[in-house]
């Protein structure tokens, strides 16, 4: 069991020094370092870490405007990157 968690989670996993304890967690930290998991961020659902907007909301604009990526990016005044890789997350772990 510990290989599994070591390997899915705990690479991703940020500690606060302070408390020793985990602060936040970036699931997919090789594919999308830009997405993480925070409590203390939309509600503990991932986010982008800068922009902390949640990639759902970025996923669900994106197939409301038929795919259009500048304009999801315009919405929320983010880097058209940042919204491409909300989405791509979105999209991979869907399944």
């Amino acid at each position: 069991m510990w290989d599994v968690i070591e390997t899915t989670i705990e690479k991703g996993v940020e500690f606060d020094p302070a408390s020793e304890m985990a602060a936040r967690w970036f699931p997919m930290p090789g594919d999308f370092p830009m997405v993480k998991v925070d409590p203390a961020v939309a509600f503990g659902k991932p986010a982008l870490d800068k922009e902390r907007v949640p990639t759902s909301a970025l996923y669900r604009l994106w197939k409301a405007e038929g795919g259009n990526l500048a304009r999801v990016a315009e919405a929320f005044e983010i880097p058209i990157e940042s919204a491409r890789d909300a989405i791509e997350f979105e999209i991979r772990t869907a399944s």
